[in-house]
């Protein structure tokens, strides 16, 4: 930097000697700003949502944009959580100080859609019914246990063992 410049004193600047210093030294500071992830829900066995964030203090300036993507704590249930968010490789550049505020990401139970798939069996005097292979958990890993009941004229009182004789029955799968 090479400095230049007059004395306005009003009397033609004769009331003061000026010594300008050559300092070629100068510094351009990074902008500060600061970038706040936004708080993200799923629901368990679904994929994630997209990370998001807003800048909450300063500017970029003109066309300066972010580039980069946040990123989370590796997990997939629902116990592990919240999983926090993390900068990741969120940046504006060298231009600019990036305060980084995160968030959390947090998975909530699904609700699994069970179903039983109905079936027709002859009479054979042995047990008969759907057994757990022939239910669909909907996504769920837990165990099945199938509840028979007699309906109309049959009589069959709740029972986890299939039934052997002739007549209507309901079959209830409960997931653990």
């Amino acid at each position: 930097l090479t400095p230049a410049g007059s004395v306005s004193d009003g009397n033609g600047g004769l009331n003061y000697t000026v010594t300008f210093v050559t300092d070629t030294s100068g510094a351009i500071t990074e902008r500060a700003i600061t970038v706040t992830a936004a708080t993200q829900t799923k629901v368990y066995g679904t994929p994630d949502p997209t990370l998001t964030y807003s800048v909450t203090s300063g500017s970029l300036v003109g066309t300066d944009q972010l580039s980069g993507a946040l990123t989370r704590t590796a997990g997939e249930t629902v116990a592990g959580g919240p999983y926090a968010i993390a900068k990741g490789t969120l940046t504006a550049g060298t231009n600019y100080a990036i305060t980084y505020v995160g968030a959390n990401l947090t998975i909530t139970k699904a609700t699994p859609t069970v179903t039983v798939t109905p079936a027709t069996y002859t009479y054979n005097a042995a047990a008969q019914g759907p057994v757990a292979g022939d239910v669909n958990k909907g996504g769920s890993t837990g165990a099945v246990t199938l509840t028979y009941v007699g309906t109309g004229n049959t009589t069959y009182s709740a029972s986890t063992t299939a039934p052997t004789n002739a007549g209507s029955y309901t079959v209830t799968a409960a997931v653990a």
